[in-house]
């Protein structure tokens, strides 16, 4: 599965399949089954083995992350008011950390596809609450002002795009989230304010893909 061998796992996923397993045993081979099936592009035969763990997970973290799997995939059809609930039972249940924070970012996201604002902004910020030190988070924050300039709060979204920017100065966004920031701040009349960041976009990427872009709006 690791090494992408899909002929090969498929050959071993049948012989151990055709052996006595423990219930957990089989589930998690019918997880790396999926896993083969996906990567193949297989969705159709990934998604009966992801359903078949989540229907007998045999452990409950196996049937977890096969809840997971199949809301990413329903997401990526666009199935957004499946991914959504299956998203919503599954944050009803004792995830782990790393589990949990997956649920919450694919569940801001299959709210922002759906155009669920307030649900969108409720699970980025839920993320960033528990997890403010993880990896993902900038990108989250990112969507998160994003989420919040859809559902018509823009100081609150200049205010995410322009803490991004200052927590994240090495990230190659936060040019572009200060002149996100920027564009609010001018558009509401703050010209000093849109005027002072568009100079420190200027100053951090003076070479930058967005600099030019900065000088012209300053």
């Amino acid at each position: 599965t690791e090494k992408r061998r899909a002929d090969d796992a498929r050959g071993l996923e049948q012989e151990i399949l055709g052996r006595s397993l423990e219930p957990s045993t089989r589930a998690y081979v019918l997880l790396l089954a999926g896993e083969v099936e996906r990567d193949a592009g297989q969705m159709s035969e990934a998604r009966g083995r992801f359903e078949l763990v989540a229907a007998r997970p045999g452990a409950p973290a196996l049937g977890w992350y096969a809840g997971l799997r199949l809301a990413q995939m329903d997401l990526e059809s666009r199935e957004t008011t499946q991914a959504r609930a299956r998203l919503d039972a599954l944050l009803k249940e004792p995830l782990p950390a790393g589990v949990r924070g997956a649920v919450l970012t694919l569940g801001g996201e299959a709210a922002y596809a759906a155009r669920a604002w307030d649900e969108a902004v409720a699970r980025y910020s839920r993320f960033l609450s528990e997890f403010p030190a993880s990896p993902e988070a900038p990108s989250v924050m990112l969507a998160l002002g994003w989420a919040e300039f859809r559902r018509g709060r823009l100081e609150v979204a200049r205010e995410t795009w322009t803490r991004f920017a200052a927590t994240n100065g090495t990230d190659p966004r936060a040019p572009a989230a200060l002149l996100l920031a920027a564009d609010i701040a001018a558009r509401s009349g703050d010209t000093a304010g849109a005027q002072k960041q568009l100079d420190e976009l200027v100053k951090r990427t003076p070479e930058g893909e967005y600099a030019d872009l900065a000088r012209l709006n300053r």
